[in-house]
């Protein structure tokens, strides 16, 4: 019996859903981030979704019966009742979305309960009343890279998108062969899939090759938008080009042989695709350099903010900090205060990923001004680096006379102030991290609240370090 219920799961189908969301996982990593979250994460994803299946099979059961392809499975055969189906794919399904919230977090649960809803609720009973069922399930199944995403970042980013839009429109092309090879089965059962209510053909190839046509270019926005490297965008363009052929030749032909063609290009399209992305950008972080978009460029480099102005201040160690010394740096800036509970708690959590990232780059270093100086001595500023686990002088944590910090603040890095300030904030800061390059020129500004925004500073700054010597 436990087949049977295994096999309500579909475990091929399942599998699939999991790969797909450890790669989602594995390129929403950060530097630093753990590897704890991921088998949670799929242990629930894997409950949800073979209890989603096992659902979807308990309500299709007279129609699976129909079908020759889904007569012999364990429900329409007689070897599960559909009680037994019910209450296991229920309970899959509610355990999967506890693992999910309680061991990995509120996003992961939440989109994996979208999923099952939209599955289960409209692609599912869409299936028996128009051919746009094809495009509503390509959005369960486009979520799971997105999951694993959410439990390795706990947010969302563009990234994340990307790999949603990969697996939405690979979804189209797929669908529309395997319902061209099982036309008959699928038109017994009442199913409103394109090629059984256009039988001659001409919409599914139209379709086709859209969808091919528009794979090609969502294969090539991780390398883009700089989630992977160069290697990456090459192949995937190979990948999609090949794949396009094979798409037109299903079109032009419309016959059962080229449809199969199609369905099986489909089949080892993905995982090529998905290992590449995981490999490139494992093939980059193996070399202990960021990632980069493929232009080489950075994106900071023609942005010219003006130079930092001169300035001498002292850090937690009571070590003199000038301008001058900074000479010949990359270096990250912000502006924060030990007892601020609410912004430099996530400031700080960026410029930790960040020294994480640079750690062994000797050229780069970060500089957190406090906007506090009357109460930040060097010595509070060394305890408070103590609990954020700093060593060493790559993060510095600084602090001035508030005439010199209000100056460098408002003057020189063109940050709000507001003079006197409050008891809690005497100096209004911005939750924004500036980059400075060799010479101490500002070259641009990020919101640290846009995890985007993060990755955008550690290329440019690893743009910047890779080009030029030191100055003299």
């Amino acid at each position: 019996m436990w087949r049977d219920y295994l096999e309500l799961t579909k475990p091929r189908l399942s599998s699939l859903v999991l790969v797909t969301a450890a790669v989602g996982f594995w390129l929403g990593m950060r530097p630093g981030d753990s590897l704890a979250p991921l088998a949670p994460a799929l242990l629930g994803l894997m409950l949800v979704v073979g209890g989603a299946n096992a659902l979807n099979e308990w309500s299709e059961r007279e129609l699976d019966a129909l079908m020759q392809r889904t007569k012999h499975r364990p429900l329409p055969a007689g070897r599960l009742t559909p009680a037994q189906a019910q209450r296991f794919g229920v309970g899959c399904l509610m355990a999967g979305l506890a693992v999910l919230t309680l061991f990995v977090n509120a996003l992961s649960a939440g989109l994996a309960a979208f999923s099952a809803a939209s599955y289960l609720f409209l692609y599912t009973p869409l299936k028996r009343r128009t051919p746009l069922c094809t495009l509503i399930g390509a959005i369960p199944g486009a979520l799971p890279p997105m999951i694993g995403w959410a439990a390795a970042r706990g947010a969302l980013g563009s990234g994340a998108w990307a790999l949603f839009a990969i697996l939405f429109i690979w979804q189209l092309p797929h669908f529309l062969a395997l319902a061209a090879l099982y036309q008959e089965d699928y038109a017994r059962a009442g199913f409103k899939m394109l090629p059984i209510i256009a039988p001659d053909g001409s919409a599914t190839a139209r379709q086709l090759v859209l969808y091919g046509a528009a794979l090609l270019p969502a294969s090539l926005f991780p390398s883009v938008t700089g989630l992977t490297g160069p290697a990456s965008f090459y192949g995937a363009l190979l990948l999609g080009a090949l794949f396009l052929v094979i798409v037109v030749g299903a079109a032009r032909r419309r016959s059962l042989p080229s449809a199969r063609r199609l369905f099986f290009a489909s089949i080892l399209y993905l995982p090529a695709l998905l290992a590449l992305l995981a490999w490139d950008r494992v093939s980059v972080a193996s070399a202990g350099t960021v990632v980069r978009p493929l232009v080489n460029a950075p994106a900071a480099a023609a942005l010219n903010y003006g130079r930092v102005p001169a300035f001498t201040l002292i850090d937690q160690r009571g070590k003199s900090v000038t301008r001058d010394e900074l000479r010949g740096k990359v270096w990250i800036a912000d502006f924060i205060f030990t007892r601020c509970a609410g912004q430099c708690p996530m400031m700080n959590r960026e410029m930790m990923t960040l020294a994480q990232r640079f750690r062994s780059a000797p050229d780069f270093c970060l500089v957190s001004f406090t906007v506090d100086p009357a109460h930040d001595t060097p010595e509070v500023l060394a305890g408070y680096a103590q609990r954020l686990e700093v060593e060493g002088e790559q993060w510095r944590f600084v602090t001035g006379s508030p005439e010199a910090i209000r100056e460098l603040a408002q003057g020189g890095f063109h940050l709000s102030t507001v003079e006197g300030g409050s008891e809690q904030e005497p100096i209004t800061h911005s939750v924004r991290l500036v980059l400075v390059d060799r010479e101490g020129v500002i070259r641009r500004y990020y919101p640290a609240d846009d995890p985007q925004a993060v990755e955008q500073v550690a290329r440019d700054a690893a743009a910047l370090l890779s080009t030029g010597a030191p100055p003299p």
